[in-house]
């Protein structure tokens, strides 16, 4: 629309009057209201979904103090002088432990992936929590999580290493929780890394074995592995060289 003089004109050259004119600009703005309120909506729904305006528990009196704490993305887990555990944060973030409270007793450690917390406790047993799909549900792994010593954590999956040295995984499975390609690798393990999204097994006799997302380090090429390999022979040379002088 545009204007000549006292008069204004549509893009089609022809004259529009005040009425038509004020018609107009109360349709436009109309439109541009209902436009925005359809696009905050999304926006709060998104933003809900992603818990960054999750309604959050409140702490309040429950964790006055504790002997360590652990933590997801949005979530803290406590453990509490007397062994129970306290959790405060994000709701979608493993903040709601009320499933599995009453096996949150005598907690020795907790660990954590983004979403989900586990809990080992003096037996060495193991209480999950959180999203089911980033290690808050281990029921299909909960017979073998017996006599744990340790737990490593991805973004999205555990790896809990056993005092025999095996190790039992859970989790998301393509983040590390799929072990089955090399379960029969993962015995005397002495310590695991992890990527955000891999995890890297080190043996007793220094040997590393890997799995999970291959772009983020879960794929231990041949090449690499036969470097491991060589360095882990030269080390145990040097050793016995020294034990020998």
């Amino acid at each position: 629309m545009g204007t000549f003089g006292s008069e204004q004109f549509d893009k089609f050259g022809i004259v529009v009057t005040s009425a038509q004119s004020q018609n107009t600009h109360s349709v436009n703005h109309k439109r541009c209201l209902v436009n925005f309120g359809a696009f905050m909506t999304r926006f709060l729904v998104v933003m809900l979904i992603r818990g960054a305006i999750a309604k959050p528990a409140p702490c309040g009196d429950n964790c006055g103090s504790a002997n360590e704490i652990s933590a997801t993305s949005r979530a803290f887990a406590a453990i509490k002088a007397d062994g129970t555990v306290a959790t405060w944060g994000s709701s979608l973030y493993g903040v709601d432990s009320s499933s599995v409270q009453e096996q949150l007793s005598v907690v020795n450690k907790i660990y954590a992936t983004d979403f989900a917390f586990a809990a080992v406790k003096t037996d060495g047993t193991v209480v999950t929590w959180g999203n089911s799909l980033y290690g808050g549900d281990s029921s299909s792994v909960q017979e073998q999580l017996s006599a744990v010593d340790r737990i490593y954590a991805t973004d999205y999956a555990f790896a809990a290493v056993k005092t025999d040295g095996t190790v039992v995984t859970s989790g998301s499975s393509l983040d590390g929780a799929d072990s089955s390609s090399v379960q029969g690798q993962l015995s005397v393990v002495k310590k695991i890394y992890a990527t955000r999204r891999a995890f890297a097994a080190v043996k007793a006799d220094g040997t590393v074995v890997t799995w999970a997302n291959s772009s983020y380090g879960g794929d231990c090429c041949s090449v690499v592995q036969e470097q491991l390999s060589s360095n882990t022979k030269a080390t145990k040379k040097k050793q016995t060289k020294r034990v020998l002088r």
